[in-house]
């Protein structure tokens, strides 16, 4: 174990001992090149061996992913009898650590399962499958957002050989069955890890507690069936454990084909759960443990740069405008691909002729990060308006590219890397007024004020949006006529 004021890889100031592992040693250092905080886990390997050029490679192919719920790897370091993994560091607490309180509520396990979701879905789009989805590699940070590390070296660790010496492996309760057996994994094992983990989340133990490897791999051999949540939580709704039971299912084509489509599903099924308990910031959290933490904390947001430069013209909104025709790249930095048929949000949708909703300035929260609230089931125009820009805000991109219309997808080809601009810099928004103007027939026409917080500006916003209901009767975003001033 280094000593503080070690400096590794001639940059790297040990501040502290984070964590120790299986896999290696975690520390908070500071980059003295870059004057920041990083994260340093020194894994076990000798880089000249297969198992290290292993691990050099994938952590490489890690550092090639950029999504807000994936801790960047920044370097990848050999040395004598280690490897050093530098990423990000954020503070905050491991999911593992928070479930040994027990249980989290159905809003705030939704929040955490859609950001996991959503590195996942960017990461198996590049062709790279994690293999070691569990709440020890999920980590909260501040405000509650959520991020997945190990990417990459999860893949190389060889966490998953089991042995018949009836030992318990970490990572055990959460492998898919086809792990067991030679072959690489598809993404469809991390489907069945994130079913696992959400099984967890919302039952507060393991879908198979207390087993050896050994003792899981024969239950999965066997074909027996998924473990049913509602045995530990009797109050779910049956369709949760339908959704759990899919998730984990033995054959891997019947599992949901995204990460993103079982939190779908997970959310649709638990809509009743969430929309009667008020969503609360998380508690704060006491750190881990010295030596319990085997998953490094991933890093604290950095502060928007001071500008100098004059404010910016007033411009139209960047996700309500037709820019593609323009040239102009804007709207939500949506990493993650999913389904282009814009269906929205699985909950059944309120007529537009219904009263509308309106929310003015005293009856929102104040100015600040979003992240603290779970998604809601988006039920009106308003609702579906509020939760596109604040599920960008909290980083849930792919939520947002679902409540996107045909139009607006058709505005940037149907792509989601061409759906990238200003609102991937979001880190807040404040509705002053958002409220439904009028219908005609399936359309509906939301007038909003808004306060957004981006990572390089603030921009204040005002004008309507337009919104569509879809054949299943959910509401869409479409293009339509709001501008800024940016500051």
């Amino acid at each position: 174990m280094e000593r503080p004021g070690t400096v590794l890889a001639g940059r790297y100031r040990v501040e502290r001992h984070v964590g120790s592992g299986g896999m290696g040693t975690v520390y908070l250092a500071r980059d003295e090149v870059l004057d920041r905080n990083v994260a340093v886990k020194a894994v076990h390997a000798e880089p000249d061996s297969e198992h290290g050029r292993r691990i050099m490679r994938e952590a490489r192919l890690g550092a090639g992913l950029r999504h807000p719920q994936l801790v960047t790897v920044y370097d990848v370091v050999p040395q004598e009898g280690s490897i050093l993994l530098i990423t990000e560091y954020v503070e905050g607490q491991t999911l593992a650590d928070a479930l040994r309180r027990g249980p989290l509520d159905p809003p705030r396990a939704l929040q955490v399962l859609r950001a996991v979701a959503g590195a996942l879905d960017h990461a198996h789009h590049q062709g790279i499958v994690h293999r070691d989805v569990k709440p020890a590699n999920v980590l909260v940070g501040e405000g509650g957002r959520a991020k997945l590390a190990d990417l990459g070296i999860a893949t190389a660790s060889d966490a998953t050989k089991i042995t018949r010496t009836g030992g318990t492996l970490g990572t055990v309760a959460y492998m898919a069955p086809e792990q067991f057996e030679p072959g690489p994994a598809t993404p469809a094992a991390d489907v069945y890890a994130l079913t696992a983990v959400a099984f967890e989340m919302l039952a507060g133990r393991r879908p198979y507690p207390g087993a050896t490897a050994f003792e899981v791999f024969e239950r999965l051999r066997a074909g027996g069936s998924p473990p049913d949540v509602r045995e530990a939580r009797p109050d779910l709704p049956p369709a949760v454990g339908e959704a759990l039971a899919r998730g984990m299912a033995t054959d891997p084509a019947a599992r949901p084909a995204t990460a993103g489509a079982l939190v779908d599903e997970l959310e649709a099924a638990l809509a009743p759960e969430v929309e009667a308990q008020p969503v609360a910031a998380p508690p704060p959290s006491p750190p881990p443990a010295p030596d319990d933490t085997r998953q490094m904390e991933p890093v604290t947001p950095r502060p928007s740069p001071p500008r100098d430069d004059p404010p910016r013209p007033r411009r139209r909104h960047a996700a309500l405008a037709p820019l593609a025709l323009l040239g102009l790249v804007a709207v939500v930095v949506a990493i993650v691909l999913a389904p282009s048929g814009g269906d929205g949000e699985p909950e059944p949708a309120q007529r537009a002729d219904q009263p509308a909703t309106t929310t003015t300035e005293a009856q929102t929260q104040p100015p600040g990060p979003t992240t603290a609230a779970a998604p809601k089931a988006p039920r009106t125009p308003v609702d579906s308006v509020r939760a596109f820009y604040e599920r960008a805000a909290e980083g849930d991109l792919a939520g947002a590219w679902r409540l996107a219309g045909p139009r607006l997808r058709a505005d940037f080809g149907n792509s989601l890397d061409a759906f990238s601009g200003d609102l991937g810099s979001l880190r807040s928004i404040t509705f002053r007024r958002i409220e439904q103007e009028g219908t005609a027939g399936e359309t509906a026409t939301v007038a909003l004020e808004t306060v957004a917080e981006h990572t390089d500006r603030t921009d204040r916003c005002s004008g309507t949006v337009q919104t569509v209901r879809n054949a299943k009767g959910r509401w869409l975003v479409e293009p339509y006529g709001v501008s800024c001033d940016s500051s």
